[in-house]
């Protein structure tokens, strides 16, 4: 789901792309703070700030355009299956059996193809898969050859749970499928659907696990005869997410010297010579994330990013994180640096 711990991610690798750019990791970078890479001028200039500002803003965009491309490739087996009919249908009526046509009849499909708004998103932002009729192809005769669709299309009357099962089973065979890469017109090395993300764009080699996860739930949500006006993939980004992300990556650089001398005292239990810059990242972020946004609880801020080094850092990072931010935040809290706003019963707790 796109939310705070999915933009957090998003903050993270826009935070180490723009840092990246003026770290010095050589051993002679070591400085007066004993961290093994220094931070050279620059970080903060406008321009450079403002570049990542909108880097971060496609990273977004590119998250739901992956969502809807996933749909539009469901949509696209479907039209292979026709076409599997199409050829068969001469056999089958000769032997009196007809083909299944439980996929093209999928209500799930159905919907998705009628939806307007995923409908008017293809055509704004071209999410279909034009020129991709062997790939798609050849996804299709592997997918025949599982026994979950199979024994969907041996379904006399499927409901609308067994169609929304095994659209959810095409999503998580998605994830774990090997395919090949189609190049010449020859079948030649294997590889997986994240190789094809890689091939698109970064955006969505990071994100094709969690846009299918999430596509995973909203077809869970998917109810029999929904309107075509409902929106079943999301198109925008919500405004406040929005704002958080961009707010949080834009604190953390600007005030990232500031920080910088805040962590390094609470860095006396550590060896500051083996901190790694991506944990010297996260720490940065969550001290802005603190700083800046009084309605998000510090212990939630402490757990959303020993999560993120859990993801993106080292096996001791957890570790390491929750140490320095647990101390580091208390004690600026008790000495009224960072200042909570106190929740209202009944309220719901930001994450």
């Amino acid at each position: 789901m796109f939310n705070r711990r999915l933009v957090r991610i998003k903050v993270l690798q826009a935070l180490y792309a723009h840092m990246s750019a003026y770290a010095d990791t050589e051993e002679s970078a070591t400085g007066e703070s004993g961290l093994p890479f220094t931070l050279g001028k620059g970080v903060g200039e406008a321009g450079a700030v403002t570049r990542s500002l909108l880097e971060l803003e496609r990273s977004l965009q590119a998250y739901i355009d992956l969502q809807h491309t996933m749909v539009h490739l469901l949509l696209e087996l479907r039209r292979a299956n026709r076409k599997r009919i199409d050829l068969q249908k001469s056999r089958y009526l000769r032997s009196g059996l007809e083909p299944s046509e439980n996929f093209v009849n999928n209500r799930v499909l159905q919907q998705y193809a009628a939806n307007e708004s995923i409908r008017a998103y293809a055509k704004q932002r071209n999410v279909a898969w034009p020129g991709a009729e062997d790939f798609v192809w050849y996804l299709f005769t592997t997918l025949e050859k599982e026994s979950f669709f199979d024994d969907y299309l041996e379904l006399k009357t499927p409901s609308f749970s067994d169609d929304a099962a095994v659209v959810s089973a095409i999503y998580e065979w998605l994830q774990a499928l090997e395919i090949p890469q189609l190049a010449d017109d020859q079948l030649d090395e294997q590889r997986t659907i994240y190789a094809w993300a890689l091939s698109s764009t970064i955006f969505y080699y990071a994100d094709l696990d969690s846009a299918l996860d999430d596509l995973l739930e909203e077809t869970g949500g998917m109810h029999d005869l929904d309107s075509a006006d409902v929106e079943i993939v999301p198109c925008t980004i919500k405004e406040d997410l929005r704002t958080f992300a961009l707010t949080l990556l834009k604190k953390t650089i600007e005030q990232h010297e500031n920080n910088l001398q805040t962590i390094i005292p609470f860095l006396r239990n550590w060896d500051p010579s083996r901190v790694a810059f991506m944990d010297l990242l996260i720490l940065l972020m969550g001290l802005a994330e603190a700083l800046n946004f009084p309605e998000i609880p510090i212990p939630v801020t402490i757990n959303e990013y020993i999560e993120l080094a859990r993801s993106f850092s080292t096996k001791s990072s957890p570790q390491f994180v929750n140490g320095v931010l647990d101390s580091m935040l208390k004690q600026l809290g008790e000495e009224g640096i960072i200042v909570k706003k106190e929740r209202k019963k009944g309220e719901r707790r930001a994450k």
